[in-house]
C-alpha cells in the first residue's frame, strides 16, 4: 500500500495526466475524421486520429493513469481512516468549525540535550519508538 500512497509517484503520474487533459481540452473530441481534416489538414488529422487524441478521454493511456490516481486516493484515504476516526471520536463535537484546528496530525516536543550519555540514550530510544510506530522523526541540532 505504501507505493499507492507515494506522493512522488502521484506527482509523476499527475503531471503527464494534466498535460493530456489540456491537450484533450484543446483538441475537439469525438468528431468525424472529415472535421479534423478540415480543421488541421490531412497529415495532422491523420496523426491526431491515429494517436487517439480525437477520443483522448476514452483511450487506455488516459484511463490507466486516471485509474491509478483513483486507487491511490482511495488507498491513502483508507490508510488514514483509523487515525481520523480516532481523532473525530475523541475530540467531542468535531463538526463545529471552530474546533477543526484541533484535528492536527503533527506533534512536536522539545527535549534539551544536557545531561550527557544517559539523556542521549533516552532520546535514541524515543526516536526508535516513534519510528517504529510509523512516525516521521526530525531531530534539530544534531551534531
Amino acid at each position: 500500500m505504501a507505493i499507492l500512497c507515494s506522493i512522488k509517484l502521484a506527482i509523476i503520474v499527475l503531471v503527464p495526466f494534466a498535460g493530456l487533459s489540456v491537450i484533450g481540452g484543446l483538441i475537439p473530441q469525438n468528431g468525424e475524421y472529415d472535421e479534423y481534416v478540415k480543421a488541421y489538414g490531412a497529415t495532422t488529422a491523420r496523426l491526431l486520429w491515429n494517436a487517439g487524441l480525437t477520443d483522448l478521454f476514452a483511450s487506455w493511456w488516459f484511463l490507466v493513469p486516471a485509474g491509478y490516481l483513483l486507487v491511490s486516493m482511495a488507498a491513502c484515504s483508507l490508510r488514514r481512516l483509523p487515525m481520523i476516526w480516532r481523532v473525530a471520536r475523541d475530540s467531542g463535537d468535531w463538526h463545529n468549525t471552530s474546533e477543526q484546528g484541533n484535528l492536527t496530525y503533527q506533534r512536536s516536543f522539545t527535549m534539551p540535550l544536557t545531561g550527557g550519555r544517559a539523556l542521549q540514550t533516552v532520546m535514541d530510544r524515543l526516536i526508535n519508538q516513534f519510528r517504529g510506530g510509523r512516525y516521521r522523526v526530525t531531530v534539530h541540532g544534531e551534531p
